[in-house]
């Protein structure tokens, strides 16, 4: 027993430091120069509380990560976002490991903040942590984070109307800065990978209606007086939830086709109320696109999110195959298919919605590459919506027309790596395997010679490969799950992913370290060790 305690080591957990803060002369000028561009797209950050804190910080001994743990870990995770935000494309591979060594600073007190005394500081920091790893394509890291910021918030009351009868203005509008956040990315995971959403209506509904929501500044990421864009993005988040929970999970999957089409019907009516309360300069406008003017990230940042709440409302009356084998016996399964329910809805249908993604993408001013990523994630579900309806259709005269934006997005892609040096050859060899099948069965169908393609086109492609992507995409459960498993590495959207591309190419499926195929080294964690050590 003796030797055994002798063995035994009590004492308390060790922080590691893997990369010292900078000089104070470099941090603030990086700071004041990446959060107003940060703000934009992330209207979560508050220049005054991130400077008084770095003052704190530095009034004490630099690389102090003791007196305040939460401190350390958000002055860290900012940084880190912020040395991503201004690297030049063209020096990602120089830049990043920098600020991969602040985000572990920041990590390696990630435990500390969720087991010790529970605070509203605790609970922005993993926030913020969980922003930073939004930016790249580690998603199960990602949402890890914000499951740990949501269980801290509703712990410390966050979500409670009775919180913000005891704090002031300054500290209510911090407040509702952070919940909006984690409701919007909690509804986004819900949308891209079918998790549960952070709150129940009621929750949202308080968050939103509270007199503090109204008299809130926070989120005044445009350039037009009064609007609030965090405000506008937590209102569809909540529209969003209510669309996960009613029409896509697995109590919803039992509905009777009668009330499934009623839900469908109130939900596309809510989207509707929302975009027609948009001011008219930032409200999206069926099949038009945004102009270049109007391109800020926070907006297109909404109109992205508007498409694919309503790509789900109109794909929750087209039961894919993968659905019927959960439907009840006692339900007739040809009676929830698509095809037979022909109720009019006032959202943009799908593919619509994915031309109209495309084109805002093309225009788009060039954007760091952590943000451009996540923007992408929109492009893919976007494709194989227009290959899936190209496949479905290829002798309607809309299929020419999907054919072309998806080749002319492709061109883009190359545009971009070519002339800002982003590594996207991955995803623009993958996504021309999917435009090549497309691009074949078009021309068949149209008996067209000779068609202005994105690529070198292979002439062989057979009708047995088209038949077989046709049938993987039919059978998804859900495109948009599919697409992150393309570009992330949740295991079941990857595995998803693995069996469509496994019929449209003959290359590796799912590339190391269970990432999908698309998934530049760049943009895994693993490239920066953020891995645990295997031996001592």
């Amino acid at each position: 027993m003796r030797s055994i305690k002798n063995q035994q080591d009590l004492g308390c957990f060790a922080r590691t430091i893997f990369a010292p803060l900078p000089p104070k002369i470099y941090i603030m000028p990086l700071m004041r120069s990446a959060l107003e561009d940060i703000s934009k797209v992330w209207p979560l950050f508050d220049d005054d509380w991130i400077f008084h804190m770095i003052e704190e910080q530095y009034s004490t001994a630099l690389n102090d990560c003791h007196s305040n743990s939460a401190r350390w870990a958000t002055i860290n995770a900012i940084l880190a976002i912020a040395v991503q935000w201004k690297a030049a494309n063209n020096a990602v591979k120089d830049v990043f490991p920098i600020s991969w060594s602040h985000f572990k600073n920041a990590f390696s007190i990630f435990p500390e903040l969720v087991t010790q005394v529970p605070d509203f500081e605790a609970c922005r920091a993993v926030l913020i942590m969980a922003i930073f790893m939004h930016g790249t394509a580690d998603a199960r890291t990602a949402h890890t984070l914000l499951t740990a910021a949501i269980q801290l918030a509703q712990v410390i009351g966050l979500y409670r109307r009775d919180l913000y009868l005891t704090t002031s203005p300054t500290e209510n509008d911090r407040h509702m800065r952070v919940l909006w956040t984690i409701n919007i990315l909690g509804s986004n995971a819900a949308m891209k990978y079918g998790l549960r959403t952070p709150f129940d209506d009621g929750d949202d509904e308080m968050c939103l209606s509270s007199a503090n929501a109204e008299a809130s500044t926070g989120g005044l990421a445009l350039p037009l007086a009064g609007v609030n864009i965090l405000r506008l993005m937590a209102h569809l988040a909540a529209i969003q939830s209510k669309v996960h929970e009613r029409l896509y999970s697995n109590v919803a999957l039992r509905q009777e086709p009668i009330d499934r089409v009623r839900i469908v019907s109130q939900m596309d009516h809510q989207l509707e109320i929302w975009r027609v309360g948009l001011p008219a300069t930032i409200r999206p406008a069926g099949s038009n696109p945004l102009t270049s003017i109007d391109l800020e990230p926070g907006v297109v940042n909404l109109h992205f999110a508007y498409y694919t709440t309503a790509w789900k409302i109109h794909m929750a009356l087209q039961c894919p195959k993968a659905f019927h084998e959960l439907i009840p016996p006692s339900m007739d399964a040809s009676s929830v298919r698509g095809a037979d329910w022909n109720i009019p809805l006032r959202s943009p249908t799908p593919v619509v919605g994915a031309r109209v993604t495309l084109l805002v993408l093309q225009n788009m001013p060039s954007q760091p590459l952590v943000y451009h990523w996540q923007m992408l994630g929109y492009s893919v579900v976007a494709i194989l919506t227009l290959v899936a309806a190209v496949l479905d259709d290829p002798s309607c005269p809309e299929a020419l027309v999907n054919v072309r934006s998806v080749g002319e997005f492709i061109n883009n892609l190359r545009r971009l790596q070519l002339e800002h040096g982003y590594e996207l050859q991955t995803m623009i060899l993958g996504l021309l395997e999917f435009y090549n099948v497309a691009h074949y069965v078009t021309r068949a169908a149209h008996d067209i010679p000779k068609y202005e393609s994105a690529a070198n086109q292979n002439e062989n492609i057979p009708g047995l490969k088209k038949r077989d992507i046709q049938l993987a995409l039919s059978r998804s459960a859900d495109l948009m799950h599919v697409s992150q498993g393309f570009i992330g590495n949740m295991p079941v959207p990857c595995t998803e992913a693995a069996k469509i591309f496994l019929n449209t190419s003959d290359k590796t499926p799912v590339s190391n370290n269970g990432y999908g195929p698309f998934v530049p080294d760049v943009l895994k964690s693993q490239t920066y060790n953020f891995l645990f050590a295997s031996r001592p």
